[in-house]
């Protein structure tokens, strides 16, 4: 409401009143809206225009909708431009947030392989939607950056990747770990090497670990076929186990680090100073 009111002011609003009610003449010009407004009343309104969809993109025979928000029409169109197909928007259909007005934009017919973007229109214009992908191919990069990521989080191990245009590496670290002076204050050195960091910080936590673990062993025991050969550009990369399960081993190295003699095992593996504060 503030800023409402100081582009009205900078505008000369405020002057313009005055001066009119002294007599003389003046013509108001309306201050522009911003990119997220649109023209309503002499003023500007938060445009709720949305169009939501899986950027990622969607294989050609599988379900394709996107959720479009005061929209009504949609146009499927190619990158250069041509129409691929055209459909009305059905809804309004419920939806779990505050947005009134959500339809849902279905063109699952169509299977052809290419570059795509939504171009939707309502009563208050239109709005065009990020570029996607439809092929047997659109999840392939995206499942090479998950593993890449977790390759990324080693310990114990240099990291070097290429990426998007960058380069994200560190040395090897942690190689003289772990002190067990929090554990049972014996302040030896019991190994435990390997494994990934959590949260972009130095901490190692088996419930996180395993947790993460259990989700790639369940992707590989539905999917070993699409798994298996898999590429992915770690120092194993054609070794005697597949890319995916050599980063899994990674962590399974670690895993077993922290089982202790007497069956237990510890929990996590984190600088003692920080544990001291949170314990």
């Amino acid at each position: 409401m503030l800023d409402f009111w100081a582009r009205r002011l900078a505008s000369g609003w405020m002057l313009g009143a005055v001066l009119s009610a002294c007599g003389t003449a003046y013509s108001y010009q309306a201050p522009p809206c911003q990119a997220d407004e649109i023209p309503q009343d002499g003023g500007c309104v938060a445009d709720r225009k949305k169009i939501s969809l899986d950027s990622v993109g969607y294989l050609p025979t599988r379900a394709k909708t996107a959720t479009l928000v005061d929209l009504d029409t949609f146009e499927i169109k190619r990158a250069d431009g041509t129409v691929a197909m055209a459909g009305d928007a059905k809804g309004p259909v419920a939806a779990d947030t505050a947005e009134a007005n959500v339809k849902i934009a279905d063109f699952g017919s169509l299977t052809e392989p290419g570059e795509y973007y939504l171009e939707a229109s309502g009563p208050d214009g239109s709005l065009t939607s990020p570029h996607f992908h439809i092929g047997s191919d659109v999840y392939d990069l995206a499942l090479i950056t998950v593993m890449l990521g977790l390759h990324g989080q080693r310990c114990g191990g240099a990291v070097h990747i290429e990426y998007g245009g960058f380069t994200f590496e560190h040395a090897e670290c942690h190689v003289n770990d772990a002190l067990t002076t929090y554990l049972d204050d014996t302040s030896v050195i019991r190994p435990s090497l390997r494994g990934w960091h959590d949260a972009g910080d130095y901490g190692k936590y088996v419930t996180n670990g395993a947790f993460a673990l259990g989700i790639l062993f369940k992707a590989w025991e539905h999917f070993p076929r699409v798994l298996a050969p898999l590429a992915v550009p770690i120092p194993e990369h054609g070794g005697a186990l597949p890319d995916f399960l050599a980063e899994c081993k990674w962590e399974v190295d670690w895993l077993l680090t922290m089982q202790l003699a007497d069956g237990g095992a510890s929990r996590k593996f984190a600088l003692q100073a920080v544990e001291r504060r949170l314990d």
